[in-house]
């Protein structure tokens, strides 16, 4: 008598368990950097929005030897008309543009969309003149004599900041 045995295929319980481990663990490494990606996408829109007010500001500095105080006296808009998919506003302050933008939080208990600011601060150079340079976020690249008007507000996270802004 001839028994015949069946050779079994397939994968065991433990294989599968641990396939499914290493998906949970790239995904819990790949889902935060998204997230980055994501938000420095949209901060991108800002420097879209960018140039016009950045001209309005430097017109208004080479016609007056002074930097605008608010929007309107930069012949903008008020600051909640200037926005995008993930800018809410843009406000010019004592020459300094701040812009808030939306973007998804990854803080625990966060609610989904938050208000960070970037500021950007335009750099006046007595050599360089009418010539304005612009600081963005936290750089702090300045020359003497130069020196940055208005408030920085950053409170955008660095990693979400463009690189020529860190």
């Amino acid at each position: 008598m001839h028994v015949m045995q069946c050779k079994q295929t397939g994968f065991t319980f433990i294989e599968l368990m641990f396939v499914i481990a290493i998906i949970g663990i790239l995904a819990s490494v790949a889902i935060p950097q998204y997230q980055v990606y994501l938000n420095r996408a949209r901060v991108a829109e800002a420097f879209i929005l960018l140039p016009p007010i950045k001209k309005a500001v430097a017109t208004y500095y080479a016609h007056t030897g002074e930097f605008p105080t608010d929007n309107h006296a930069a012949a903008l808009p008020a600051a909640s008309l200037i926005r995008g998919d993930y800018v809410s506003q843009i406000q010019i302050e004592h020459g300094a543009i701040h812009i808030t933008l939306k973007l998804s939080s990854l803080a625990e208990g966060a609610q989904p969309e938050q208000g960070f600011i970037l500021s950007i601060r335009p750099v006046q150079s007595p050599e360089a003149l009418p010539y304005l340079y612009w600081l963005c976020g936290e750089d702090t690249q300045l020359v003497a004599p130069t020196k940055a008007v208005g408030e920085n507000k950053t409170t955008l996270p660095t990693q979400y900041l463009p690189n020529h802004c860190v």
